[in-house]
């Protein structure tokens, strides 16, 4: 058995989410119903990140297992073939046996776009939370300042979903704008449920001068669901890139035999103009 790592890119729009689901359609099971058109075996999937309902994904990272061998490129076109044109297979990679797109990764990346005009072209609908009405900026980013760091975040996850440990690590958050078009950029190594969706909701209420900046801070302290502010759109989130180390995607050098080996695919984006970052650099990759 050959272990293999694929980068996907999804519209999230018309699916009930990443799992599968008894009576409705998940991403996973579009996926593995496309693996086992090419394998000819039911070929199960394990995914970096889950997404709910109506959220996109441009990094999501699945990894399994085939009996067959395959060149990374020649899968990847072959897994393109079978699905639909919602979803895309971006790049392939042999990784070692044990290798677990979920496990394995060291950290998870969100972008949540916001159209802040009193326009939205039909293109950037459906994939941007449009606001109509413009928010203070500057409070959104002195409230942003509160989320980096190691917190309490029972207050961000979706009622019925809160686990044990509700503590996360936020290494890094962003804002950032090029015309009408705003980016919050989250990283942390896990999230809770509905947690980034519930922050973009307590930013609202921030923006829209509704709540001071600091009330992020009192919400981080252990405040219950029911004292937040409301779960923002699904369509603004994406799930934007999976980070491991070593990354499945780069080839290693002067190994014994090719630990992994690739197909290329695009991993930039154009720069923007980031009005707040909180990892320290300002900058975006």
């Amino acid at each position: 058995m050959k272990r293999y790592a694929i980068q996907l890119a999804y519209d999230g729009t018309s699916f009930s989410g990443l799992q599968r689901q008894k009576e409705s359609r998940g991403i996973q099971e579009v996926v593995e119903e496309a693996l086992e058109r090419i394998s000819g075996e039911p070929t199960p999937v394990i995914a970096a990140g889950r997404t709910d309902g109506g959220v996109h994904a441009r990094g999501q990272v699945i990894s399994f297992s085939l009996r067959k061998e395959w060149d990374p490129e020649i899968l990847r076109k072959a897994l393109d073939f079978h699905l639909e044109n919602s979803i895309r297979a971006i790049r392939a990679a042999v990784v070692p046996s044990r290798f677990s797109a979920r496990k394995d990764a060291l950290w998870r990346e969100y972008v949540y776009q916001i159209w802040d005009a009193p326009f939205i072209f039909p293109h950037v609908q459906g994939y941007a939370w449009w606001i109509r009405s413009s928010w203070n900026w500057e409070a959104v980013r002195q409230a942003t300042e509160h989320l980096r760091g190691n917190h309490d975040f029972t207050a961000f996850c979706r009622a019925g979903d809160l686990p044990e440990n509700p503590r996360r690590t936020i290494s890094a958050v962003s804002l950032a704008r090029r015309g009408p078009l705003v980016r919050f950029r989250i990283r942390g190594k896990s999230f809770l449920t509905n947690m980034v969706r519930i922050i973009l909701g307590c930013l609202a209420e921030v923006g829209r001068g509704r709540r001071e900046p600091d009330w992020i801070a009192a919400l981080l302290r252990g405040a219950s669901r029911t004292q937040a502010g409301p779960t923002a759109p699904p369509g603004g989130l994406c799930l934007w890139k999976v980070g491991y180390e070593p990354s499945p995607w780069i080839p290693l050098v002067g190994l014994a035999g090719n630990a992994y080996s690739r197909s290329e695919g695009a991993d930039s984006v154009p720069p923007e103009e980031t009005v707040f970052s909180a990892d320290g650099d300002g900058t975006e990759e």
